[in-house]
This record gives structure tokens, sequence and C-alpha cells, in this order.
């Protein structure tokens, strides 16, 4: 499995370097791995975070994040609810790391995606590959007089 970001180039530096962190793959590896897709074991071959790619801002000046969480299986083991759960925890990491460094006013939309091998039942009851909901807006906590 493999974690891919994708953030606006034009984050502030200190977003784009927290998603480079050791502990982040650490947290994506227990808090979304192992609890919630019920992943025993995996090695570094395995189970690995890339360092977030740049990607080109548009003109409005907006920026986003983007995160796939790729070479997920559907085993026994899962439910259908379970990548459903992975994914919001998936999320509140992401939305998490991001916030404590963007500035207070500030915000970056973020959109998160499960790709899995074998198509489950979405809420609409039909069938996809793609675990996703809407993006959502992550507000900046960060403020830089304090």
């Amino acid at each position: 499995m493999k974690v891919e970001p994708s953030v606006t180039r034009t984050a502030p530096p200190l977003v784009i370097a927290d998603l480079s962190q050791t502990n982040l793959a650490d947290r994506i590896y227990e808090e979304v791995l192992r609890q919630h897709l019920h992943v025993k074991e995996m090695g570094p071959a395995e189970f690995y975070v890339d360092p977030p790619n740049l990607s080109i801002e548009r003109s409005n000046g907006e920026l986003g994040c983007e995160v796939r969480l790729t070479g997920v299986s559907y085993t026994r083991e899962r439910s259908e609810q379970d990548f459903y759960n992975a994914r919001a925890a998936l999320q509140d990491i992401y939305a998490a790391v991001i916030s404590v460094h963007l500035p207070l006013g500030m915000k970056m939309q973020l959109f998160v995606v499960i790709m899995i091998d074998q198509p489950i039942r979405d809420p609409d009851s039909s069938r996809t590959t793609l675990v996703e909901e809407n993006a959502i807006w992550v507000e900046g906590e960060h403020n830089p007089y304090l």
C-alpha cells in the first residue's frame, strides 16, 4: 500500500515539510492500516508514504491537497465499512497536519480517496473501486504572533 499526497506548491513551507515526516507514516500505519484495514504486519516495501508531489497553483490562489491510498486489496478480513472508516481516518490525519501550520484565515481544500482492487458498494448501492467523499476545506490554526 502506498500513500501519495499532492499539495499546491505555494502552500506554507511548514505544511509541505510536515507532510514528509516519519511520524506521519507511523500514524497512518497505526490509525488507518492496523485499526481499520486490519493489517497485522507490513514491511517498508509493502507500505510507504511518498513525500508530497507539488502541484501548480491556479490563478485564484487557492490551496489544495489530494491524498491517495493505493494498492489496497479487498479481503475477507475487511468489511466494506472498514474502507470508509479508513478513508475518514486518513482524512482526519491529514486535516490535523495541515491545520497546525496553515495560518489563521487561510484554508486548503483536502480530498482523500482510497483505491481498491475490487468493487465494493458505495452509499448509493452502486459498485466502485474508489472510496471517496466530497472534498473538505481545512481552516488554518497557526497564529505566527503567539
